[in-house]
């Protein structure tokens, strides 16, 4: 099979020993499955694929627990998870590559021990982790310097509540973030403290008084409605 840098599997259907044939292709940087069936020995040849740059994998089924480590790429940058096959051991697995720089974990398992897990990423510069029940706890291990600064933080559909709206406000450095459609209550962000280099707030979906609004522009350079 010749070399290639990209390989996208969509609504695949395997033969026994088809996937292992991907082990030994080092120039393969680039790895998209989507709606696909993969056994555990498959998610061991993946990860063994250490010179991959970019992982997505969406709406994957394995009948068996995925137990296989996921730290031997030297450099990932991006990732994206999606799908509820992957909690928290899973997507912190892939999580130890602290060379990653985009971390999409939609529609997943996860809880804040994600979101916790992810303040090593010194290098991630944007984060998404929408349609999740993630509800901002996890913000409290962002206290150290090695956490990241981030462009981009996606908290829509998520259960951040007030308190965790507020752990945010104190650990995280983010230009652009959405919490449209969360828990955060229009008391919470009068009370909220200005969130470090925050540019873009998208709040849709949130019951906001005329008032709260005016407070939030003065602020920040976009509100969304």
């Amino acid at each position: 099979m010749a070399p290639f840098a990209l390989l996208t599997l969509w609504k695949c259907k395997w033969k026994e020993g088809d996937f292992a044939e991907f082990r030994g292709h080092l120039k393969l940087t680039r790895l998209v499955i989507r709606q696909t069936s993969l056994t555990r020995e498959e998610f061991d040849v993946i990860s063994n694929l250490g010179q991959l740059r970019m992982i997505s994998l969406a709406d994957i089924q394995c009948s068996e627990e995925i137990s296989c480590t996921f730290d031997k790429f030297d450099s990932l940058q991006w990732l994206r998870l999606e799908g509820s096959l992957f909690a928290d051991k899973q997507a912190m697995a892939f999580l130890k590559n602290t060379s990653l720089k985009v971390v999409k974990l939609p529609r997943t398992s996860i809880t804040d021990l994600t979101l916790s897990a992810c303040a090593t990423l010194s290098r991630m510069k944007e984060l998404d982790l929408s349609d999740t029940a993630i509800n901002g706890s996890g913000f409290a291990d962002w206290k150290n310097e090695k956490s990241p600064i981030l462009e981009h933080l996606e908290m829509r559909n998520t259960n951040l509540d007030s308190a965790g709206l507020m752990s945010l406000a104190v650990t995280v450095s983010v230009e652009w973030l959405d919490i449209s459609h969360t828990k955060v209550t229009d008391a919470a962000l009068q009370k909220c403290p200005q969130i470090k280099s925050l540019e873009i707030l998208s709040l849709r979906g949130l019951t906001l008084s005329a008032a709260v609004k005016k407070h939030l522009q003065d602020r920040y350079y976009y509100v969304s409605p």
